[in-house]
């Protein structure tokens, strides 16, 4: 079982890098404005970045060769609620991480050409650089882009009579923005609380707009977690194994793979970054199974001991994925993998012995696990694909068993074929 989960969790890494390393194209409605003010549209190949681009891959039509076009081709672009200006930035590369901060460390600025995220143009307008080391905010004064600084280091402070590090903050930032958004009636009052973030800041920006007659050409919708209910049905082919010197004739019987009814609902929650590829899919599930088994103890031709026993069990299954979805327009492939819990509704585990003691024959009926387990475990791994609202998957499922009796080992093993609905 252990084998055959750590292969399984390769596979998944596995199909995740090959993903990543061989990373598809995502041509998607968009345009550019050109140097000359014409805006162009066409087909942008959208990254969703999580850093401001320094190029973009563009085309007028899906026929078309890409054009490779950096801040010094075009003015702007815009695809999927985000737009972008080519800039020429001054940005601050230190951290704002605690544990990255140094004791008066120096400001480190770079001169930067590059793609602005848009967060809100108008009159007054905010914009958004994000480096793998920090985020930056500007505003427009004229032709030209203003920082707004906000920097953090570390301060050695002598308090009561001893030094202690502590952490210093430069909100130059507050002061930027009550000169630059000062139209605004109790603006001031507003900034007081404001963080360096993109959305405590729009926040200030949005209090502007709504306290004048002024409105905003572009504001950038709050990224938020989708949420979709669904339904879900199928079947699942159940594998029951045993270890057991005692029980050999669970441990070597033969048992059948009933194939049984599953079916229920499911949430997902699509989160908004990575062109939406990670959902968090969550299920409540009913599931049961009937399994037959035989097994002939044979000690002699005139000495053997017959077993016929049925393992019943209903469950409620409550199952937490990570599924990363491949952006494809039509049919999207996609991977699962997580956990399961199952709790036992109703169970039974009937047994019929029948000993052959040459002449003699005995029987006796009784339970063929000495006690069940009510609440199992287990991890699982899926694959399919969706359509629309639909969604087609194969899923395999291993858990700890039915077995709560110390000397008998038990797993589990379901094979699910699943159509999902989602509303």
């Amino acid at each position: 079982m252990i084998t055959s989960i750590k292969k399984l969790c390769l596979l998944f890494v596995g199909i995740i890098l090959l993903q990543t390393a061989f990373s598809q194209e995502n041509y998607v409605d968009g345009y550019i404005v050109k140097l000359n003010g014409d805006t162009i549209k066409g087909l942008i190949d959208f990254r969703d970045w999580e850093n401001n681009p320094n190029k973009i891959s563009f085309k007028s039509t899906i026929s078309d060769t890409p054009q490779l076009l950096t801040p010094m081709n075009i003015n702007e672009f815009g695809v999927e609620d985000q737009v972008y200006e080519s800039a020429v930035i001054d940005a601050e590369l230190n951290s704002l991480l605690t544990h990255n901060l140094e004791v008066d460390q120096t400001i480190e600025v770079r001169v930067d050409t590059t793609f602005l995220q848009v967060c809100i143009r108008g009159d007054k307008s905010l914009y958004r650089y994000r480096l793998p080391s920090r985020e930056n905010f500007y505003v427009k004064i004229g032709d030209k882009y203003e920082r707004l600084i906000y920097h953090r280091s570390l301060v050695d402070r002598k308090i009561n009579g001893s030094y202690k590090t502590t952490v210093k903050e430069n909100k130059k930032f507050i002061g930027q923005l009550s000169v630059y958004l000062q139209d605004s009636p109790g603006i001031a009052q507003k900034l007081r609380n404001t963080q360096y973030k993109t959305n405590s800041l729009m926040k200030v920006f949005q209090a502007y707009y709504s306290n004048t007659d002024i409105t905003t050409t572009f504001n950038k919708k709050k990224e938020k977690i989708i949420t979709s209910f669904g339904l879900i049905a199928g079947a699942a082919k159940t594998t029951l194994d045993f270890t057991s010197d005692h029980y050999t004739y669970l441990s070597q019987g033969d048992i059948d793979s009933p194939v049984g009814p599953i079916a229920g609902i499911s949430l997902d929650l699509i989160l908004p970054k990575h062109m939406q590829k990670w959902w968090l899919h969550n299920e409540l599930l009913y599931s049961t199974y009937k399994a037959d088994g035989t097994h002939r103890d044979l000690v002699h031709k005139d000495r053997y001991t017959d077993y016929d026993f049925t393992l019943e069990s209903s469950q409620i299954r409550l199952v937490n994925m990570v599924r990363y979805v491949f952006p494809k327009e039509k049919f999207k492939p996609f991977i699962s993998a997580g956990i399961s819990q199952l709790f036992t509704i109703d169970d039974s585990t009937d047994l019929h012995e029948v000993r052959t003691y040459y002449s003699s024959v005995t029987e006796r009926d009784g339970e063929a696990i000495p006690e069940t387990r009510k609440y199992q475990q287990g991890l699982v791994f899926g694959a399919g694909v969706i359509h629309k609202d639909l969604s087609l998957e194969m899923r395999y499922e291993s858990t700890n068993g039915m077995s709560d009796y110390t000397n008998l080992g038990s797993s589990t093993k379901h094979i699910s074929l699943l159509l999902g609905y989602r509303f």
